[in-house]
């Protein structure tokens, strides 16, 4: 008997699954090229929006919707980050969740040359609204959300500034989001 022929079709395809995954992550950027990104473009400054953890209670995890200045970016989604290099001046960036109410906002007056991070978190008070949703359906999640503080202009989740090295330390760990 062909040593091949031991496994079931099923095992066969998973280990060939899994070998292509390998293959195809190989060649891919490690933490160490994501940690030594190049600097802005001449006359611009960076901003880099990250999402180190997932926040959400159980199994689930969830994107969120950001926007720099109104251009929405890619989903950022837990063991990621996203950036945009952007002429100096003022600058928003905005994170939220659909079905939460609110949006949070965090602004940039940003220099040239420099880059700025911020790390998007879950708010605490959204696993409450899980909770009330579980409990009083639609009506229970928006009651919950707004004793929590969400909605108006603090929404699902948080926007906080760090500093670049604490930043460095984060994204090494981090993928660009797609």
């Amino acid at each position: 008997m062909h040593p091949l022929h031991r496994f079931s079709p099923a095992a066969l395809l998973l280990s060939f699954a899994t070998a292509l995954l390998l293959a195809d992550s190989a060649g891919q950027a490690g933490p160490a090229l994501q940690t030594t990104m190049a600097a802005p473009a001449a006359g611009t400054a960076r901003i880099v929006v990250m999402r180190p953890e997932n926040g959400f209670m159980g199994a689930g995890d969830r994107a969120f919707a950001v926007k720099i200045d109104g251009r929405p970016m890619p989903d950022l989604m837990t063991g990621s980050f996203v950036f945009v290099d952007r002429p100096a001046g003022r600058h928003v960036v905005e994170a939220d969740l659909w079905d939460i109410p609110g949006v949070t906002r965090y602004q940039v007056n940003a220099v040239s040359g420099r880059t700025y991070y911020v790390v998007a978190k879950l708010n605490k008070g959204v696993n409450k609204t899980t909770l009330g949703a579980l409990g009083g359906g639609l009506l229970g999640k928006y009651i919950v959300a707004s004793a929590a503080g969400l909605g108006g202009e603090h929404g699902a989740i948080d926007l906080n500034p760090v500093g670049e090295a604490t930043a460095k330390q984060i994204i090494a760990k981090l993928k660009p989001a797609r």
